[in-house]
């Protein structure tokens, strides 16, 4: 069968810029050397050279109408050409020209509701970004717009020989938000011809609110990232809400103990679980929890490629925790700063790791019941979020935190007592009971739906009326 060709990719040696089918098409041909990579066959394992091309002309930007009229005039006869010269050994090795001297550095906050296993949904986290950056997430109320909010931070640091292009994905779910304005797709932010520079740019920032928590991402030492159409801000922001499904489950005993299991398919590292103590809080840390492959029939076989984190069928061994914390109760900053070493070896600033700090206080500690934080293993971010950086860094560190809330089987126990408390006697037990379910946002929304059902025509009033409240996104009282 006759050989079939495609170009792949496009790299300018002296810039590392690229071009590629999937992504905005553009072309560098710098002198003295033009790089072509070429894949030989359709699949990611096709044999692939690199071709160099004088160009006495100097620079030119072809424009992307432009693209195939020039590869149709080069390709067909250089390839062949490159494919016969390059010996045997090299034509399954290519290197794509990369800037030295820069890194990525990157950190996100999740919040997991158990309840509708999803990161960061919108209406159970609410938006605290400044008003110039564009939202699609439910605002704040009144009073809370100081508190940061969980959002994904990229950085970039040292020095490129380019300009540099960040290409973010998801594979489900939906941004919300992000800042410097990207290019957006469905499910694809693309951050362009981003200049790093150690000195600010000459156009104005737009400010934000001197009390704002965004003015510290700006006063974070890092590069700062030169668009050619807007600000150079020191960081890119993004914002996501996407389904995930939650990794955990929690079985009380009887021994004021509880059992835990990791139901997913991936690695849980550092887990910790918080327990609120009379205003103050206690720590049990079990570490890593490691994937338990469950227990098959004979004659069946476990999927061999990599999944979503999803519950598993079968049974899995479950570790003991104990619910009387092993450590003292104590206030949120002492617990906090048992976090700190790990933040410091991802590369995060003083300043991030304060960021940082102030969102698990609002978000990790919830004065009712057991929270739970852990990291997200690198592959299992890395499958969540796609990430493409042209040229590519010396190095690349990211770090995903991870809040679970509603994971507590004591939860449902609550949520009945409140339902029942819609019918006190008395009207302020009543709208106690409405606030601490609105509260407790989707975590309590079948159990009130079951209770419009309720023979009590005040339990169906009040119920309907949170059900409603619960599903258009009505700010919940402690955001």
């Amino acid at each position: 069968m006759r050989n079939r060709f495609r170009c792949t990719r496009l790299f300018g040696p002296a810039t590392g810029a690229s071009w590629d089918r999937q992504a905005p098409a553009r072309l560098f041909v710098l002198k003295p050397l033009l790089h072509l990579e070429c894949r030989r066959g359709n699949t990611a394992g096709g044999r692939r050279a690199e071709l160099e091309l004088g160009d006495p002309r100097g620079a030119l930007r072809a424009k992307p109408g432009n693209i195939p009229l020039f590869l149709s005039r080069f390709t067909s006869p250089v390839l062949a050409l490159v494919l016969a010269l390059l010996p045997v050994s090299a034509r399954g090795q290519t290197t794509a020209p990369s800037a030295t001297g820069f890194e990525l550095h990157e950190w996100s906050i999740f919040v997991l509701d158990a309840s509708q296993n999803r990161l960061n949904p919108d209406g159970f986290v609410s938006s605290t970004l400044p008003q110039f950056i564009e939202s699609r997430r439910q605002a704040a109320t009144a009073g809370k717009q100081d508190a940061p909010s969980p959002v994904g931070i990229i950085r970039l640091v040292g020095s490129a020989d380019s300009k540099v292009d960040v290409r973010l994905e998801i594979a489900d779910g939906e941004f919300l938000s992000n800042w410097p304005k990207a290019q957006k797709r469905s499910k694809q932010l693309l951050w362009r011809d981003l200049a790093l520079s150690d000195k600010p740019g000459t156009d104005p920032l737009p400010s934000a609110a001197p009390t704002n928590w965004f003015g510290s991402l700006r006063d974070t030492p890092s590069d700062y990232l030169a668009q050619s159409d807007g600000p150079a801000e020191r960081f890119i922001l993004f914002d996501v809400d996407l389904p995930y499904t939650c990794p955990v489950k929690v079985t009380r005993g009887g021994d004021r103990s509880a059992e835990v299991k990791n139901i997913s398919n991936v690695t849980l590292h550092s887990v910790r679980f918080y327990q609120p103590d009379n205003g103050q809080w206690r720590q049990t840390i079990l570490g890593n929890l490691p994937v338990v492959k469950p227990t098959t029939q004979p004659g069946t076989t476990q999927p061999t490629t990599a999944q979503p984190a999803t519950t598993q069928s079968a049974t899995t061994q479950a570790t003991t925790m104990p619910l009387a914390a092993t450590s003292p109760a104590t206030q949120p900053a002492t617990l906090i700063a048992d976090w700190l070493p790990a933040f410091k070896k991802a590369a995060v600033s003083d300043q991030d790791c304060e960021l940082i700090s102030r969102i698990l206080t609002r978000e990790a500690f919830d004065a009712r019941r057991l929270t739970v934080v852990y990291l997200l293993d690198s592959a299992e971010y890395d499958r969540l979020f796609p990430l493409e950086v042209v040229p590519e860094p010396n190095k690349i560190v990211r770090l995903g935190i991870v809040i679970i809330k509603n994971a507590d089987p004591a939860v449902g126990t609550e949520i009945d007592d409140l339902i029942v408390q819609l019918g006190d006697p008395t009207w302020a037990k009543r709208e106690e009971a409405s606030q601490s379910l609105l509260k407790m946002g989707a975590a309590a929304v079948p159990k009130l739906q079951e209770a419009t059902k309720n023979k009590d025509l005040e339990v169906v009033w009040r119920a309907e009326k949170l059900v409603a409240q619960l599903k258009t996104g009505t700010p919940q009282p402690n955001q």
